[in-house]
């Protein structure tokens, strides 16, 4: 696609809808609340507000996936295993997750235990046929199906990733019914049952949805416009995604941590921590170079194996709801209040949430939000703080403090999962702070974490969607292999890569490919992901794991065995823009024509000092847009933009960089 076409990236989240275009290196923003009803309609409202709806593409990264699992709105699914297998869904893996509760209940399986079959048929270890497909058997379980009014069907057979004909044969028959059948041959050839068995019925369970809500956005759009952000880091088409639907559960939080990792390299940082606090959740990232993948992603409490931008997400929101647990406990999330009521200060309700403390303290200077465009009632704050205070014996800013002080600690619990808890130093890394609220905290949160650098992008709160637009197009496709290292198991695993490079559908050619293999020493129960040279002989595979098996773990075995479990193959195509062909100046006219016109030039602000005590600061007031370059200035400060608002503590300076990013960092002298 051409440069100078108008593209639009869109991300829907629980409170509000952002929506970043791009034409000719131009940037505009728009920003309104969610439709939780019917997510397409704010997307499509917005299209038309902002003028957008000539846009050449729109990537869009969608909620609707996840929200049918946690909401438990998907399809009547069907689970169909080898028998004796039916009940794989229900028996999961022995782990437990809280293992010192007696009274722990793991979440229900998304296809319940009546709606799951055993079916006549036995393939091996090694692939062969042991007791074939039993047709009548299966004739008469499809017609039952059917009766039973079933939509989907989950296939799971045993080890059909080496033998995937009676899966073959079973999904045909029960597509000639009218059932949709989600096959793990296709999906998920690879080792591991349950896994194998929850992936698919994910899959089976979201897809009617996934396509009734990307065919009304189809029809709205029209055809070859639309392209839905996946959760390994890169965009895919609709018809692509209707393969493995389950692909999307996380393209939303995912477009922040794709931009967070592109605006930090091209400002020269590699080590970064993406911190996007929103209206609903916080999600938090560690990129080291590149994007953090993990081959496995848990939703809802079940696994999904597809490969997934490492992403760790707390229900702390500017829409969290704080609330008093039955010991006298002040607790915050994960409840939110959404886009409707949302937080006391809209108007509509009365529980007290994160952005009301906000409020309450002084930080949302001006009492609007959105550019002045969406008005704050302080006042109800007030009053909402106050009746959660009874319950403590606090006043409404004791009660807003003590809401800020809880947040923060759960966002510091998060950083520190992926940072401390992995061996990150995170004092060696930059924390991008995004989403609606993130850059009010970034600084608070940096000061608790001993980081010294925090940037916020030119266009914080919509964050999200401009890495929607900055992503590549990336397939991937995985096999399971099971054979011991040698030089016949590397012969075969390239032939297999030469197999899976064939299956590409029209449109990759000329992809860039990369691959990789999951690789463990014989008999352990888990196994590395090892990016591998096609070049290569065995040998190099063997010192390859070695080097990542040592970085991960501290030690490698010198004559220990080493098995391929899976190979994986990756395609991607360049991102029609990235972040150099965009000009973020901040003089455009439609960036400023919303900008917040409050008369303050000072404001008074609550800040938290590294997380012990509270002081009150008087801060100039700054228009982003106004802010040039040059020397750091010295905090306080309020930096007021349109998606978004700043706050600079005492002893921190901030400056603009040439990319027109803000950067924070310890001013010299406190």
């Amino acid at each position: 696609m051409e440069k100078g076409a108008l593209v639009v990236g869109a991300d829907i989240g629980g409170t509000f809808t952002d929506l970043v275009a791009v034409e000719s290196g131009r940037l505009r923003l728009h920003k309104l609340p969610s439709t939780p009803h019917d997510p397409s309609l704010a997307l499509l409202r917005g299209l038309e507000e902002a003028g957008f709806g000539g846009a050449r593409r729109v990537v869009h990264g969608s909620t609707v996936a996840i929200n049918a699992i946690l909401e438990r709105k998907g399809a009547c699914t069907a689970f169909l295993a080898t028998r004796g297998f039916s009940d794989l869904l229900h028996l999961g893996r022995q782990t437990r997750p809280s293992l010192y509760d007696l009274f722990v209940e793991k979440p229900t399986p998304l296809v319940p235990r009546e709606l799951c079959f055993g079916v006549t048929e036995r393939v091996d270890s090694r692939g062969e046929v042991v007791v074939p497909l039993d047709e009548e058997e299966v004739d008469g379980l499809v017609m039952r199906l059917r009766g039973m009014g079933v939509e989907t069907a989950a296939v799971c057979l045993l080890f059909s990733f080496l033998r995937p004909e009676h899966e073959e044969r079973l999904g045909r028959k029960l597509e000639e019914q009218g059932i949709r059948a989600y096959l793990s041959c296709r999906i998920l050839p690879e080792y591991r049952e349950y896994e194998r068995a929850s992936t698919v019925a994910m899959n089976a369970y979201v897809g009617p949805v996934v396509e009734g809500y990307m065919a009304r956005l189809i029809e709205a759009l029209g055809p070859g416009r639309l392209e839905v952000m996946h959760s390994g880091g890169g965009t895919l088409s609709p018809e692509e995604v209707r393969e493995s639907p389950a692909r999307i559960v996380m393209s939303g939080p995912v477009g922040g941590v794709v931009a967070a990792g592109k605006v930090s390299r091209a400002t020269g940082y590699s080590r970064a921590i993406s911190l996007d606090m929103g209206g609903t959740s916080t999600d938090v990232a560690l990129i080291d170079g590149e994007l953090p993948l993990t081959p496995e992603m848990t939703v809802a409490g079940f696994p999904l194996r597809f490969p997934g931008v490492d992403v760790h997400s707390i229900g702390s929101g500017g829409g969290s709801v704080a609330w008093v647990d039955s010991g006298g406990a002040l607790k915050v999330g994960p409840r939110s209040a959404g886009a409707d009521p949302g937080p006391a200060c809209y108007g509509k309700g009365w529980e007290p949430t994160v952005t009301d403390a906000h409020v309450v303290l002084g930080r949302l200077p001006g009492s609007a939000l959105l550019g002045g465009r969406m008005p704050l009632d302080a006042l109800r704050s007030e009053e909402a703080l106050y009746r959660l205070g009874k319950k403590l014996g606090w006043g409404p800013r004791e009660v807003a403090q003590g809401i800020l002080m809880v947040v923060l600690s759960q966002m510091a619990g998060a950083v520190r999962t992926i940072s401390v808890e992995r061996g990150h130093d995170p004092s060696r890394f930059i924390l991008v702070a995004f989403g609606g609220a993130g850059p009010m905290v970034g600084c608070e949160l940096a000061e608790l974490l001993g980081m010294e650098r925090v940037l916020v992008p030119p266009c914080p709160g919509t964050f999200s969607a401009l890495g929607m637009v900055l992503a590549e197009r990336v397939w991937d496709r995985s096999r399971a292999l099971m054979r011991e290292l040698d030089g016949e198991a590397v012969e075969e695993a390239l032939a297999s890569f030469r197999e899976m490079r064939a299956m590409l559908p029209p449109g990759w050619e000329g992809a860039e490919v990369s691959a990789a293999a999951d690789l463990r020493y014989r008999g352990q129960g888990y196994e590395l992901i090892v990016p591998v040279d096609l070049s290569w002989g065995w040998k190099d595979w063997r010192e390859a794991f070695r080097d990542a098996h040592l970085r991960r773990f501290g030690y490698a075995l010198e004559n220990e065995p080493i098995e391929i479990i899976n190979l994986r193959l990756r395609f991607t195509l360049p991102a029609a823009l990235e972040v150099e062909d965009i000009s973020l100046t901040q003089g455009e006219k439609d960036l400023r024509r919303n900008t917040l016109r409050t008369g303050a030039k000072k404001t008074t602000v609550s800040f938290l000092q590294r997380g012990k005590r509270w002081v009150e600061a008087e801060c100039p007031v700054y228009d982003r847009f106004a802010i040039g370059g040059g020397k750091p200035r010295k905090g306080p400060a309020v930096i007021l933009g349109e998606d978004a608002t700043v706050l600079v503590p005492p002893g921190w300076s901030f400056r603009k960089d040439r990319g027109d990013n803000l950067i924070m960092e310890p001013a010299e002298g406190g």
